[in-house]
């Protein structure tokens, strides 16, 4: 299984085309079966941007974690889904 988590926490600005490329990338992942997760998007000018480009919908809000550790945990092999997602 192969599980890509963009560890975001020295993300501290997100931009439209930035966004776009990133939504891009995700939505090609997933027409291969490939999950991707956010990990640590910590600033809180990020999160927001992330949100009104669209970023968090393309990913899903339960592919947000606090850590690169609990997407591993909630979405890797030995899944426990029911994920707690970072809520911005």
């Amino acid at each position: 299984m192969k599980l890509p988590i963009i560890e975001a926490g020295g993300i501290i600005d997100i931009d439209y085309t930035g966004s776009q490329v990133l939504q891009q990338a995700i939505t090609d992942l997933r027409t291969k079966g490939i999950t991707v997760a956010l990990a640590r998007l910590s600033n809180r000018r990020a999160q927001v941007q992330a949100g009104r480009s669209g970023l968090i919908e393309a990913i899903g809000a339960a592919h947000v974690f606090m850590s690169d550790e609990e997407a591993v945990r909630k979405l890797g092999p030995n899944q426990h889904y029911g994920a707690h997602p970072l809520q911005g």
